[in-house]
């Protein structure tokens, strides 16, 4: 049968949380912590690299956003949305 599989690339710097921890420990691999700081061009190549379909941008138009990331279009479909964990 056909699966999917979740990345998760965290733009925020790391905060502690229960829930940020949980997700990397899930996730293994598949979460990649970049840093907040590492330029959108450098996100858009890992997320190319990963070969990532489907990409959901769940930071919206809020403080911090990075839209220029999907202006790179490094999937083939991108979703802008606005998530609250």
């Amino acid at each position: 049968s056909e699966g999917f599989l979740v990345f998760c690339y965290p733009l925020n710097p790391p905060d502690g949380s229960h829930l940020r921890k949980r997700l990397a420990k899930h996730l293994g691999a598949r979460w990649r912590e970049l840093g907040s700081k590492t330029s959108d061009h450098k996100w858009a190549e890992a997320i190319r690299r990963d070969k990532i379909d489907v990409l959901v941008q769940l930071n919206g138009h809020t403080e911090g956003t990075r839209l220029g990331i999907c202006a790179l279009r490094p999937a083939p479909l991108q979703v802008l949305a606005l998530g609250y964990p």
